[in-house]
């Protein structure tokens, strides 16, 4: 007789509440799902469609939409309960090669960042959809799936299962027509498959539009395809059914009875004599009495241990899509040896079993990893099967045996669970001890020695150490740039003073002054006679009047003070006072001066020498990239010429500013390292100590003094400065640090000459080990690094 459950009996469990965000081209759903007893059902569910496609979306506006529809989902759950752990739905375009596109993933990152989310997977809804189809019909699938929206069409043919092609377009016309016109740009089969399944918001218009529609002939349908519209909420039905399959969960007969204003039933665990029965406010299904009395005939007909371990067949943690640090994407897929292979050449990869990747591994690192701040919970599947994984794959041949070990026996209510958790913790403490590395970063403070030596670097001769002869040769570019400069030259310029002037002239004979005669005036102020004159000859007798004549003159010079009062007496040329003389009846006018800006000779120069300046850098950088890495570039130019300069400006016009633009030739040297690290050496070998050698990336020469010795060779003086680390003897100091502590090792190198700091890094890092050096010493990489 079976006695009815007391409630002294009875426990209660904690529910575990998840979050499903479903991203469409066109709208995003977020869902809440509750599970208990590894059954899981829909408590919460709310949706909004974008402005226009999520591919126009911006993130914040994406956050905003994401926001809002989590809140209102959340709506149904406890006070103070919040949904973290995350998974993803995406179109298919945002995932290849089974990893979220870098652009799609910042905004997922931002969307789980802004909003407290924990991402745990992702799942392609096409993916998904397909798979329920199939489990559905019972066997794999041969259709031609059209996804559409309100703007967009999206058709994948599939067969057996698997995508074969898919193309997208903007609906032209209507959605039917669309379909059709991109099934004639499909590498068409023979025969296409006669069955169209459609998914869409639109379901009922969209259904008969279909029916009606008149396909082309051109398409090789055996017949008239059947038509077959999903739900609106197939692609939710889909993603939590993918979902809880990954995570092994078993989906609630009801998970879509979701009416959106019930309240969350009470989860309650029933001690019975034989089982669990998983209470969920809601009569029980058959399902766990069948599977009860599958397990008593299991009893009665017991099988030999050794016969059932042979004819198991233990899935590893791969098949499921789950891999502790690693990409589930670059897994080979579990296939038993019976699985058939299909050899249809595909473009795309088969569609098996939507892979719910974890994306908190290195390669989708971008999404935060909260594991180490979570609560300890009860242990899920996602957590069982990471814990095989990471058996199975640290510890080789014995971690595949314990990890079975674990499989076979996880449901049984045996008594060894300790005893299987100090066996794991000795694999991973043995496995630390073997795999354990270490590399040791030494920064150390160089000291500096110098050196001047005058050199030859040729490129024609070899190099010759001994004789100061460094092998080069010669490395040019041109560069085109331009530059203007302010002009600084002065010029004087202005009116000349203008008038007349009487030459009074006693000569006895007929006298010319030809045209340009400087007549001077008692300040010493110069004219000059416009055109020339005939003066006739004057009477003999000193009483007589001088014969007179009447020309213009104009002053030498600019300035107001050419303009002189009447009656001034002027000398004219070298001739005497006594025998003609110059005077101006009227006032001189017209004389006027200024100073202006002009374009000088120096300023000419200085805008090449501005110009050959302004392109140096971008030459060094354009002749870095002409040399190689085991060359050193001289570090002045030794020639630099300026080609097909033009000017706005010639020297002497009136500017304010003068710009050129010209082609700057630069001509200098690349030698090797190898031979000046060689030079180096040898011009230091007196001044480094034993114990001293010289950082071969760290030395730095100054030229000075360069001149060109013929065509092929340039002499110059050189200051080379090197700086020198420490000699290190690592087989000595490694094997003493070689399993000491962390802490006694950073003393021990600090402890070495010129180390100002330690930095020690260990490979793997697992907690609560103390943290000691590898025993080997061949484990341990020690790197030099200057300080300075």
């Amino acid at each position: 007789m079976k006695l009815p459950s007391l409630s002294i009996f009875e426990k209660k469990e904690k529910p575990q509440y998840y979050l499903s965000l479903i991203l469409r081209d066109e709208k995003a759903i977020a869902v809440v799902f509750v599970e208990l007893s590894g059954i899981i059902k829909i408590i919460g569910r709310e949706e909004e469609y974008f402005p226009g496609s999520i591919e126009d979306l911006t993130t914040e506006a994406l956050l905003e939409i994401c926001d809002k529809i989590i809140s209102k989902a959340e709506t149904p759950l406890p006070k103070g309960v919040e949904t973290q752990k995350t998974i993803f739905a995406l179109k298919d375009n945002w995932v290849q090669e089974n990893k979220i596109k870098k652009e799609y993933l910042d905004k997922l990152k931002k969307v789980c960042d802004e909003l407290g989310l924990t991402p745990i997977g992702f799942l392609v809804i096409t993916e998904a959809i397909i798979n329920l189809l199939q489990k559905e019909e019972g066997a794999p699938i041969t259709i031609i799936l059209a996804q559409i929206s309100k703007e967009n069409v999206s058709i994948s043919h599939i067969k057996a299962s698997r995508v074969v092609e898919t193309k997208i377009s903007k609906i032209h016309e209507s959605a039917s027509f669309t379909v059709d016109t991109l099934l004639k740009h499909f590498e068409i089969p023979e025969i296409l498959p006669a069955k169209v399944v459609i998914f869409t918001d639109q379901e009922k218009e969209l259904s008969q539009e279909f029916i009606r529609h008149q396909w082309s002939k051109s398409l090789p349908f055996l017949h008239l395809p059947q038509i077959v519209t999903l739900a609106s909420n197939y692609d939710v039905k889909a993603v939590l059914h993918g979902g809880a399959k990954q995570m092994g969960f078993t989906v609630s007969p009801h998970l879509m009875d979701f009416k959106g204003n019930e309240e969350i039933p009470e989860f309650t665990f029933i001690k019975g004599d034989a089982r669990e029965e998983a209470v969920i406010g809601e009569p029980q299904v058959e399902e766990p009495q069948r599977l009860e009395e599958e397990t008593v005939e299991q009893k009665d007909d017991e099988v030999n241990p050794e016969e059932e371990i042979k004819d198991a067949v233990i899935l590893p943690a791969e098949h499921f899509g789950f891999m502790e640090d690693k990409d589930v994407a670059k897994i080979t897929p579990f296939k038993e040896e019976t699985e058939k292979e299909f050899s249809l050449p595909l473009r795309q990869e088969t569609v098996e079993e939507p892979k719910l990747a974890i994306i908190e591994d290195e390669e989708r690192r971008p999404f935060p990893d909260f594991r180490e701040d979570r609560k300890p919970e009860r242990p899920s599947a996602i957590r069982e099967l990471n814990l095989l994984a990471l058996v199975s794959g640290a510890f080789g041949k014995f971690g595949s045996i314990l990890s079975n070990f674990i499989h076979r026996f996880k449901d049984r209510k045996i008594v060894f669970i300790p005893a299987i958790i100090i066996i794991f913790m000795v694999f991973v403490y043995v496995y630390y001890l073997f795999a354990l590395k270490a590399t040791i970063v030494l920064s150390v403070y160089p000291k500096t020695e110098e050196q001047k030596q005058n050199t030859v670097f040729s490129t024609s001769s070899s190099t010759n150490v001994a004789e100061n002869i460094i092998a080069a040769e010669f490395v040019s570019v041109s560069e085109d740039g331009s530059t203007t400069v302010n002009a600084t030259g002065k010029k004087e310029t202005g009116t000349s003073a203008k008038g007349k002037v009487t030459l009074y002239s006693r000569f006895t004979s007929d006298k010319t002054i030809q045209s340009g005669t400087v007549i001077t005036s008692p300040s010493g102020l110069e004219f000059t006679i416009d055109d020339s004159v005939k003066i006739a000859s004057a009477s003999a007798d000193a009483s007589a009047q001088p014969t007179t004549a009447t020309v213009a003159v104009t002053s030498k010079k600019f300035g107001k003070e050419y303009n002189l009062p009447a009656g001034v007496k002027f000398s004219v040329g070298s001739l005497g006072t006594g025998d003609i003389i110059a005077k101006n009846e009227n006032p001189f006018s017209g004389g006027t001066k200024k100073d202006i800006i002009v374009v000088s000779k120096n300023d000419a120069g200085k805008a090449e020498e501005e110009l050959i300046k302004d392109l140096e850098q971008k030459a060094r950088d354009e002749i870095a990239k002409k040399i190689s890495s085991d060359k050193i570039l001289l570090p002045i130019f030794i020639d630099t010429g300026v080609d097909n300069s033009e000017a706005n400006k010639k020297v002497g016009d009136e500017a304010d500013a003068l710009s050129i633009t010209g082609t700057v030739t630069f001509k200098t040297l690349s030698y090797s390292k190898k031979d000046i690290t060689s030079f180096a050496k040898l011009l230091l070998k007196n001044k480094i100590p034993a114990d001293l050698t010289i950082d071969e990336n760290n030395i730095k020469i100054e030229v000075s003094d360069s001149k060109k010795k013929g065509d092929s060779e340039i002499s110059a003086s050189l200051n080379i400065k090197a700086a020198l680390l420490p000699k290190i003897e690592q087989d000595k100091i490694l094997k003493k640090v070689a399993g000491m502590l962390v802490a006694d090792a950073e003393k021990e190198f600090k402890n070495l000459p010129q180390v100002s700091k330690v930095t020690i890094s260990l490979s793997p890092r697992l907690p609560l080990i103390p943290k000691f050096l590898p025993g080997d010493p061949n484990k341990i990489k020690v790197t030099v690094k200057s300080d300075g």
